[in-house]
């Protein structure tokens, strides 16, 4: 089998809903501080260990159809790209699982909670709201605890997420990747991880939320940018074409073109 590596990928207090005044209209951002950038990477970087894991568990072998095997395939190239797992955990005992090493996992949601410590004080003091604060403490959290029950799939899928609730807080800074492009990201690597569950209702609703969010990205893009954008571009809709025509095994080569895109797409934008 064929595995196609698409690597890297990835709360408060007080009353819900209640936000933090926000600075007055037209005043400038903050300068982002180290702990924001520090904190995508390892978001970045935890996908890609828990990625490896999903493309190293083993197969079941006999009697399974050929459906079955096609799901679990695409699952595991899926994995591969850094946070689209499948349902791979149930091909596993509590004991295998419990033999595998999660030490780097672990280390990373530990780094991720010390820099998360150093960042929030920041976020506050340049007006974040309470609701975009707990959305990313809880999908830390929720990440922490998948990583402690070794469930490999559970922690993709709240790797993925955890793009969504960056999104969040970097858009109180400047000098930063816009957040719809994490948004973007989050939506298309959601959208091949329901098409390789087989929930492609699903999946179409993340494809049709990501060019929401890419119609406003592309709006950002510079002059010289524009081959780039185009091809990207090109890329979303051919995914959202598979997707569409339940194309299980076509899904991971098309995310592996939109994952090499948004990687040139996010160079670029992180130079504006």
């Amino acid at each position: 089998m064929v595995i196609f590596l698409i690597l890297g990928w990835a709360a408060g207090c007080g009353s819900q809903g209640k936000n933090v005044p926000k600075k007055p209209a037209g005043e400038e951002k903050p300068k982002a501080p180290p702990a924001l950038n520090k904190i995508i990477d390892d978001i970045d970087k935890i996908n890609e260990e828990l990625a490896n894991k999903i493309s190293k568990q083993p197969k079941k072998a006999g009697n399974e159809n050929d459906a079955a095997k096609n799901n679990q395939e695409m699952t595991d190239n899926i994995g591969e790209g850094g946070g689209k797992g499948g349902k791979g955990d149930s091909s596993l005992s509590s004991k295998e699982r419990g033999d595998e090493d999660y030490s780097k996992e672990e280390q990373l949601v530990k780094k991720m909670y010390k820099e998360w410590n150093l960042l929030e004080p920041d976020l506050v003091k340049a007006g974040i709201g309470n609701k975009e604060r707990n959305d990313f403490r809880q999908g830390l959290d929720d990440l922490a605890l998948a990583v402690q029950k070794k469930k490999r799939e559970e922690a993709l899928r709240a790797a993925i997420a955890m793009y969504k609730y960056y999104a969040g807080i970097n858009k109180v800074f400047s000098g930063v990747v816009p957040p719809n492009f994490y948004l973007v990201k989050y939506e298309a690597l959601s959208g091949a991880f329901f098409a390789a569950q087989g929930d492609f209702n699903q999946a179409e609703e993340h494809m049709e939320s990501l060019f929401e969010y890419w119609n406003m990205l592309k709006m950002q893009k510079k002059a010289d940018d524009a081959k780039l954008f185009n091809r990207t571009e090109f890329s979303l809709y051919d995914l959202q074409k598979a997707v569409e025509n339940k194309e299980a095994l076509l899904i991971p080569m098309k995310i592996e073109v939109v994952q090499n895109n948004l990687e040139e797409v996010e160079d670029s934008l992180s130079k504006m």
